[in-house]
């Protein structure tokens, strides 16, 4: 079960991610490559120089209206994210879809990727995008 502490913040453009946050999503995705989760990384050992232009180029890809980073914090600690995409042609934007769902490695079992699910399905259904 989750802690009490834990809050979710969405992240709808790269400006939203401060430096510290950039550098725990990217410790994170590491220690995630590295613990054997199937991160997007098939060679493990991965470091920073692997981890970090991925993290950026998911960042770039982020907008209002199709693509949204949300990320779980204990406190202020990270201790998971994912995006959220939709598509914006009007035909299919109901749909979505999850990438990158990690939790960090430090935190597993304690509820906290069924968390980031639970919250991912309340935006999609919630939330107005533009």
């Amino acid at each position: 079960m989750p802690s009490d502490s834990l809050c979710f913040v969405q992240a709808p453009t790269a400006q939203d991610v401060d430096p510290d946050r950039r550098q725990a999503l990217i410790d994170c995705w590491i220690d995630v490559s590295n613990a054997g989760g199937a991160a997007g990384f098939p060679f493990p050992p991965i470091d920073e120089r692997d981890a970090a232009p991925a993290l950026d180029a998911i960042l770039e890809s982020l907008a209002p209206a199709t693509c949204r980073l949300l990320m779980a914090l204990d406190g202020d600690a990270l201790v998971g994210w994912l995006t959220i995409r939709r598509d914006a042609f009007a035909l299919v934007a109901h749909w979505g879809t999850l990438h990158h769902v990690q939790t960090c490695t430090s935190t597993r079992g304690q509820g906290i990727g069924s968390a980031l699910m639970n919250e991912a399905h309340a935006i999609a259904r919630d939330c107005q995008w533009p």
